[in-house]
């Protein structure tokens, strides 16, 4: 017996080529906002940001609780801001 599946390569292909092009088209973008953008996890581990954070690389703080990396004042109101909004599912500018 075979099992077999069809699937269009060339259907993925193009997927995987406007998916490359929005990243490209974000990082672009996020290189040139002048602030930092930081994206983080649930439990608020930075997944990205655009810039180094004091002075670390933002390849070297990938995986880092962001309190560790934030002075502890503008930790304690960023860890407030992203709490309300995974809590309320709104963002507000903090």
């Amino acid at each position: 017996r075979m099992i077999g599946a069809a699937f269009d390569d060339d259907e993925r292909q193009r997927l995987n080529a406007d998916l490359e092009a929005g990243r490209r088209r974000f990082l672009a973008a996020a290189e040139s906002v002048p602030s930092w953008i930081l994206i983080v996890d649930r439990a608020l581990r930075v997944e990205f940001t655009n810039r180094p954070i004091r002075g670390l690389l933002p390849e070297d703080v990938a995986g880092a609780h962001v309190a560790a990396l934030l002075h502890p004042e503008t930790a304690e109101v960023f860890t407030r801001c992203c709490r309300t909004a995974l809590l309320h599912g709104r963002v507000e500018q903090c």
